[in-house]
């Protein structure tokens, strides 16, 4: 089993959005919320993006969790939307 390190204040989370489109008057409270803990934020393109009801296209949203996981200065990954379009691709 793979076991992340804890994340500790200044670490930088990617935010991302594998489902549903995040609603824009919702998304800078959320990053307002993370880095309350001390954290940074880098927000992918799934969070601005919209496809019908999704965070963009099938492949934007694929694209956007593997940068995430691929960029060294990630240390963790938050998902603002996470639902059942998630497995057409994942």
């Amino acid at each position: 089993m793979i076991c992340p390190k804890a994340l500790k204040k200044g670490d930088t989370i990617g935010l991302i959005s594998a489902s549903g489109a995040t609603p824009p008057e919702k998304l800078q409270p959320a990053i307002a919320s993370i880095e309350k803990l001390g954290l940074n934020v880098v927000v992918g393109e799934t969070c601005h993006a919209r496809h019908g009801y999704l965070a963009g296209t099938d492949d934007l949203r694929v694209a956007d969790v593997h940068r995430m996981f691929g960029d060294p200065m990630i240390d963790g990954i938050f998902l603002y939307t996470w639902g059942a379009m998630v497995r057409r691709k994942f």
